[in-house]
């Protein structure tokens, strides 16, 4: 599993580099839909699980997992109160400051020369267990899986801001994305919602 995702994980942050590599000085000032970032910004924010996983990759734990899924780790963050929502504006905040210090060669460099680097290193390491950034010990293949799922969700936002058509993104990371964000509904719910059967919102499960 752990070559698995790193393959796709290696797929996704390839076109993040291919796509912002195309870029003109214009595209990157550009407003996404994400209220307060443009281009630079979330291409940041994409970066950081970048930087994030090569930083988790040399600090393996001999420890057991106390979270053991991207499903359970997602969950965690997006109940109420939950960091998904009292983190929001640190988090936009952060990456507004490290488009500010980066060029766009430099945060193209992240996804083209750093990603397969730290994608490397942890198929090297195996499927260690780490400190997931405060939120519990949780194995290096789940964060892998979040950062497929993160390439894809800011993926999908920067099409919309560049007018780039949506299949140009990796089909392997966007089923990949599929399936966990399906994973996070409750399942007879998802399923009578999805076969029209009922009107009940399910989504979104992620925000």
């Amino acid at each position: 599993m752990l070559a698995e995702r790193g393959a796709i994980l290696a797929d996704a942050w390839r076109w993040w580099a291919e796509t912002l590599s195309e870029l003109d000085a214009a595209s990157w000032r550009r407003e996404t839909r994400l209220p307060g970032w443009d281009v630079a910004a979330l291409s940041a924010h994409a970066a950081l699980l970048v930087q994030g996983l090569g930083a988790l990759s040399v600090q393996p734990l001999p420890l057991e997992p106390r979270v053991r899924s991207a499903q359970e780790m997602l969950r965690g963050f997006n109940a109420p109160g939950g960091i998904a929502t009292t983190l929001a504006e640190g988090i936009a905040e952060m990456a507004r400051r490290q488009a500010a210090a980066m060029s766009p060669a430099q945060l193209v460099s992240l996804f083209a020369v750093t990603g397969p680097a730290v994608i490397a290193t942890v198929e090297a390491c195996g499927p260690t267990v780490v400190e997931y950034f405060g939120n519990g010990t949780f194995p290096i293949v789940e964060v892998m899986s979040i950062a497929i799922l993160e390439a894809v969700v800011h993926g999908l936002d920067l099409c919309a801001a560049i007018d780039t058509a949506t299949d140009t993104i990796p089909p392997a990371a966007m089923h990949h994305t599929v399936e966990l964000l399906e994973s996070l509904a409750e399942p007879a719910s998802f399923i009578e919602a999805a076969t029209g059967r009922v009107s009940t919102a399910v989504l979104p499960v992620l925000h």
